[in-house]
C-alpha cells in the first residue's frame, strides 16, 4: 500500500499492523480508521494545552466518533528526539493498541523516524529500519541528514557492545543508553575519601 501523494504519504511500516502517512484530514481519517481497522492514531506533531489548531480538532473528533485511541507525541522535524521522548515513543509503540498509524506533516522525517523505531522493536533489523529513510517515502537525506544518525548511534553502540541488533537490545538502547546530539558522560568517583572532615 503506497500514495505518493503529498497529501497522503500513505505506507505500511508493519503489514497490516502499523502505517505511516501525512496529516490527514478528518474526513480522510475517518475512510482510513475504517478502511484499515485502525484502533490507535499517533500524532508526532504534538498537541498544546488548550490547543485549537484545526487541523488536531478535526483528528480528535475523528477519532472520538470512531472511539479509538489518540495520542500526541511532540517531536522535532529536523533533530534528534531528547531522551524522555525516544522512550514514550518506544512505550507507546509497544503498549498502543492496534492497528496503528502514526503521522507527522508531510508523512517524511518524524514518521521516518517513528516508523524506524517500529522496525527495531519488531525486527532488530537495522537495515530495515534505515529505510523508513527513504526517498520514496518523502525523506530527502541532503536537506535533513539528523534525524538518520539515532540508527548510527544505535549501530556504534552495537559495535561496542561486540553484539548484534535485535529487538530487546534496541528496546534497551532506547531506554536506558541513548545519549542525544554529542554527548555522552558519567560521572565516577576517583579516591573518594571514606571521611570528611567538617569544615573542609
Amino acid at each position: 500500500m503506497r500514495s505518493y501523494v503529498f497529501e497522503r504519504n500513505l505506507h505500511e511500516v508493519v503489514p497490516g499492523v502499523i502505517y505511516r502517512s501525512a496529516q490527514p484530514s478528518g474526513a480522510r481519517l475517518s475512510e482510513w480508521i475504517e478502511e484499515l481497522s485502525l484502533r490507535t492514531v499517533l500524532n508526532l506533531r504534538g498537541k498544546k494545552s488548550q490547543d485549537d489548531r484545526r487541523w488536531l480538532l478535526d483528528e480528535i473528533a475523528a477519532v472520538e466518533r470512531a472511539g479509538i485511541d489518540h495520542v500526541s507525541i511532540r517531536m522535532s522535524s529536523d533533530d534528534l528526539p531528547p531522551a524522555q521522548t525516544l522512550r514514550k515513543l518506544v512505550h507507546v509503540i509497544d503498549t498502543a493498541e492496534r492497528p496503528l498509524l502514526l503521522h507527522c506533516a508531510a508523512g517524511a522525517e518524524r514518521s521516518a523516524l517513528a516508523s524506524a523505531v517500529v522496525v527495531l522493536l519488531e525486527t532488530g533489523d537495522l537495515e530495515r529500519a534505515r529505510a523508513e529513510f527513504a526517498l520514496d517515502k518523502g525523506f530527502v537525506y541532503l536537506v535533513n541528514p539528523r534525524l538518520p544518525r539515532l540508527l548510527d548511534a544505535y549501530a556504534a553502540w552495537l559495535d561496542e557492545q561486540g553484539v548484534a541488533s535485535s529487538p530487546d537490545r534496541f528496546r534497551h538502547w532506547a531506554n536506558h543508553e541513548y545519549a542525544p546530539y554529542f554527548y555522552r558522560a558519567k560521572i565516577e568517583a576517583l579516591d573518594a575519601p571514606t571521611q570528611i572532615e567538617p569544615g573542609s
